[in-house]
């Protein structure tokens, strides 16, 4: 079978990113035929394909151009007009597409029959700011499609502007074909497909699927570290200053943070000024060096405030053998069995993230027993061969 993988990076800037890559390397694995298709970006894995590839609008500064080419990019539909020309996939699957290649991609796909699946990895296609939550607070005011209501809440960052093109934004999506034009979503986790549910996306065009970890590509180490880990983005919404607190309070427990985002300096700043000396920041990290820091943790900690659709580094936790203690919110409690692999907390709460932690250290012989059924349960319910299967039954649904 020949795939079009259509998505806004071809590098990894996050979990879904990693999805996206490892997906289509577990399909050509099984003998299929993928191209991707990407916003150009100089870090971009090379790839055959990348002469196909649009121009991407600017997040970090944008002008008139970036807001209209956000909304519609005419470089990408003539672009996706190009690679479906030289391709001619039988499937497109498109993950987060929107945003750098826009709904202008798909008119061109549904006018030549080809079957369209998305993967949701977000709430996007009920949230104008992909993340059910309106300045901090769980919202579902869009329900039904209402895109109006994050201009009267003012939800994308607060402003009457970036609230206004969100909702365009939205609207255009939906009017281009962002629900209609697919055959059939996948949601990463029961509680994403759920919530989109309940907020209009009709439920007989969305399936489950959990996303997988080789727990083959990982070396597990069942020996107790001496410290606590955090790794991931430096964003409110992770719970990283929950997280600091409950460390503070715990003077004799050691945490390392891995990660780079917008509060890393306030984090830093923070803890240089309350003289905390037990929290150690190494910024990004990646490849090996961020493996042999994972290995060498007693347990990962992952604090999120926000309705995570799955829990990435969850099963990439486990696969290394660690235990880990997360927000009981979202698709997380799909991932950890309490008491088996790890414990959840109640999300921001300060006194339960510090009994946990105080169990995992005063618990060693538990905690390590822990991590091993962490890596036992990655390689019995989150593997390759599931994951594979259960998407060519939706290929297959789709083609129908």
């Amino acid at each position: 079978m020949k795939i079009l993988f259509a998505g806004q990076n071809y590098r990894i800037t996050g979990g879904s990113d990693r999805v996206f890559i490892d997906e289509m390397t577990l399909l050509e694995k099984f003998g299929h035929e993928v191209a991707p298709f990407c916003a150009k970006h100089p870090d971009n894995f090379r790839t055959e394909w990348a002469s196909y590839f649009p121009e991407a609008s600017s997040f970090e500064n944008p002008g008139i151009k970036d807001a209209v080419n956000y909304v519609y990019s005419s470089d990408a539909k003539r672009k996706i007009t190009k690679i479906l020309d030289k391709f001619s996939p039988d499937i497109a699957h498109c993950h987060i597409y929107y945003g750098k290649l826009t709904s202008s991609i798909l008119g061109e796909i549904k006018r030549r029959g080809i079957p369209l699946v998305q993967t949701l990895h977000e709430y996007k296609i009920v949230c104008p700011v992909y993340t059910i939550q309106s300045n901090g607070v769980t919202c579902n005011e869009c329900a039904g499609f209402k895109f109006y209501n994050v201009i009267k809440n003012r939800c994308n960052r607060g402003s009457i502007v970036r609230s206004t093109l969100s909702c365009f934004e939205s609207y255009m999506s939906k009017m281009l074909g962002s629900i209609d034009s697919f055959g059939h979503f996948i949601a990463v986790s029961n509680f994403l497909r759920q919530t989109v549910i309940d907020m209009g996306v009709p439920e007989d065009k969305i399936t489950t699927i959990h996303n997988y970890t080789d727990a083959s590509l990982f070396v597990p180490n069942y020996t107790a570290g001496d410290y606590f880990l955090f790794f991931g983005r430096l964003e409110k919404n992770k719970g990283i200053w929950p997280m600091i607190e409950a460390f503070r309070r715990m003077p004799q427990v050691q945490l390392v943070i891995v990660g780079s985002g917008s509060e890393e300096v306030s984090m830093r700043s923070y803890i240089h000024q309350t003289n905390i000396k037990n929290i150690k920041m190494l910024g990004f990290m990646t490849g090996d060096t961020l493996s042999e820091i994972i290995r060498g943790a007693l347990c990962v900690v992952v604090p999120s405030i926000c309705h995570e659709t799955f829990g990435l580094t969850i099963t990439e936790a486990f696969a290394y053998g660690k235990p880990v203690i997360a927000s009981r919110i979202g698709g997380i409690p799909e991932v950890i069995s309490p008491g088996e692999d790890g414990l959840l907390v109640e999300p921001g709460d300060v006194g339960d993230l510090v009994d946990a932690v105080d169990y995992m250290t005063n618990n060693i012989p538990r905690s390590v027993e822990m991590g091993r059924a962490g890596r036992n349960n990655v390689e019995r319910k989150f593997n390759c061969k599931i994951h594979y299967e259960k998407l060519m039954q939706v290929y297959a649904k789709c083609k129908e």
